[in-house]
């Protein structure tokens, strides 16, 4: 289990937690990994919508951050990268 992504289902979940914050635009890239039984790293790239102020943008990652937190508990390291816009 170590080292490996988290269930369909938990990785479902996540994408659900992350697309109902209205900022976000879409997800670019999601990993996950277990670092133990009881801990789950979560990295996401996202893409916010254009017209958000940096400090929107750092309340939505805040606001994530703590949904996913909230939603499940093993989610102990999350990292959510902003996408850069081309």
């Amino acid at each position: 289990m170590i080292g490996e992504a988290v269930s369909p289902a938990m990785y479902e979940r996540i994408v659900q937690l992350i697309k109902s914050c209205p900022e976000i635009k879409g997800i670019v890239r999601l990993k996950t990994m277990h670092l133990t039984p009881n801990e789950v790293l979560i990295n996401a790239d996202i893409d916010f919508k254009p017209d958000l102020e940096t400090e929107e943008i750092n309340r939505a990652v805040d606001n994530i951050e703590n949904l996913i937190r909230s939603q499940i508990p093993v989610a102990t390291q999350i990292s959510i990268e902003v996408e850069s816009r081309k």
